[in-house]
């Protein structure tokens, strides 16, 4: 199978030790006394604005950052509310210096886009209020995206499904899908920044491998960095603008990006989507600008999708990405200018998703084990009679679950409740759908009225054990999905 983008399925995330100055503190929220989980903490250094460390909050609200010797500003970032300064410390060689607060209650609220465009070009976001606001929220949810809480490390399990299509018709020719495991929150590889912004998005070389046509060109489409929108130097590359959102997402809001200027590279060019009333990121869609006419009917470009946990932790949770492959292009060059030409290139498209998500062996995130494998095999579920809910009559958009509730020692837990909450789409961000379920004697249980594509919070109690809680999410178009869950004796 051809292969197409410079992806890897494997990324280690490295950051440059700085001096052993170190800030450290606890964030709790205000308006329910409890740890601010997931808050984005950043160092910026006073002479010039520029920020030199960044952390995220864990469980139990803490931070930790190592600075320079200069004067810094510590400030607190929360998707939805305005800024907090922690405070401006100089540290002197080797000093600590602890900052607690407990962090107010000031939303933001982002207003619905007026007019078709709101363009600021060349300009730093500050001095742009409505864009500015947008990108801000856009920008602190990329920036905790790229962050581990010290929680623990983290294990990502992965599903990767790979298509060759047809270059006109997008008929799939062949399919694979395979899954693999990392240890970041980020489960693809990108160019740095810097290669980015000198080189472009898309790279072609002369393919010396290419045996079947002269001056046959290798062609990598680049996925977009997160560190880009990070960088300062995106704003000087890049023009943003409000998008209206479409007719299925009328409480969304786009900034939309482009290039400032023509350059004699492939560039960027794309969407980020904000949730308007909680503020939170929920999908990046992007192209290619500078194209050649015939990669253009390719429709190269893809998205990347953002979840958020209620503990505050941000992850890509799905993604798709698509591009002609590699090494099938050929190259006519003229006296002052050339022309790239396709011929019967195939597609490849990717889509990604995260099957599972743990922290320091605690799982936060799964989308459900499916009802039946890919030949068609139903996966079997001990002791369905232990429940009268044998069957699930479904509405639409709804799923069916089913599971079994266990100890450490595989033992059952018969009767444990478990309780399901979710927001509903478009509803207020404090309004909570919920459904319920008692397991049998056999620790089966079954719901049968779960939203389809949407977080689900599940949490578990039982006599005798400890409390436990994840994440659950089964996309479309999957109808039902199985969840076990193992429960820790009490103290």
């Amino acid at each position: 199978m051809p292969r197409v983008l410079s992806v890897a399925l494997l990324v280690l995330l490295s950051g440059s030790v700085l001096r052993a100055q170190e800030v450290f503190g606890v964030l709790r929220r205000a308006d329910i006394d409890a740890p601010s989980q997931g808050t984005l903490v950043i160092a910026e250094r006073v002479a010039d604005g520029q920020v030199v460390a960044r952390a995220v909050t864990g469980a139990r609200g803490s931070w930790q950052l190592r600075v320079t010797a200069d004067s810094v500003v510590i400030r607190a970032l929360r998707i939805g509310f305005a800024p907090h300064v922690l405070g401006t410390v100089r540290l002197a060689a080797g000093e600590r210096r602890e900052l607690n607060a407990v962090l107010p209650v000031t939303p933001v609220a982002l207003p619905a886009v007026r007019t078709a465009a709101d363009t600021r070009c060349r300009v730093r976001p500050e001095s742009a209020s409505l864009v500015a606001s947008v990108f801000h929220e856009a920008r602190t949810a990329l920036a905790a995206s790229q962050l581990i809480a010290p929680d623990g490390p983290v294990r990502t399990r992965v599903r990767l499904s790979e298509e060759v299509l047809s270059p006109w018709d997008d008929e799939v020719m062949e399919v694979e899908h395979r899954e693999y495991v990392t240890d970041a929150l980020r489960p693809y590889r990108t160019a740095p920044v810097d290669s980015l912004l000198e080189f472009g998005f898309v790279t072609r070389i002369l393919d010396p491998f290419n045996h079947y046509a002269k001056n046959a060109v290798a062609v990598e489409y680049r996925v977009p960095s997160v560190d880009l929108f990070l960088d300062d130097r995106f704003l000087d590359e890049y023009c943003l603008r409000l998008v209206e959102s479409p007719t299925e997402r009328r409480d969304w809001i786009g900034v939309g990006f482009r290039p400032a200027r023509w350059r004699p590279i492939t560039q960027l060019e794309g969407t980020l989507w904000i949730d308007r009333r909680t503020s939170e990121l929920r999908r990046m869609e992007f192209g290619y600008a500078g194209l050649n006419a015939s990669e253009v009917r390719l429709s190269p470009g893809g998205w990347l999708e953002f979840s958020r946990l209620e503990r505050g932790l941000w992850f890509v949770s799905r993604w798709m990405l698509r591009a002609p492959a590699l090494g099938t292009w050929s190259e006519r060059r003229g006296r002052s200018n050339y022309q790239i030409t396709i011929r019967h290139v195939p597609v490849i498209r990717v889509h990604g998703s995260v099957l599972e998500l743990a922290v320091d062996a605690r799982a936060l995130f799964t989308a459900g084990v499916p009802d039946a494998l890919e030949n068609g095999a139903l996966l079997p579920l001990p002791a369905l009679a232990d429940s009268a809910a044998t069957g699930c009559t479904r509405a639409p958009g709804t799923v069916s679950l089913s599971g079994a509730v266990r100890g450490v020692d595989g033992s059952a837990v018969p009767l444990a409740d478990l309780r399901f909450f979710w927001r509903e789409p478009g509803g207020s961000p404090d309004a909570w759908q919920q459904a319920s379920a008692v397991a049998g004697p056999s620790g089966v249980y079954h719901s049968c009225a779960l939203p389809q594509d949407a977080l689900v919070i599940v949490e578990v109690r039982a006599a005798g054990y400890e409390p436990a809680a994840i994440t659950l999410r089964v996309g479309a178009p999957r109808s039902a999905a199985r969840l076990d869950l193992t429960l820790v004796p009490a103290a």
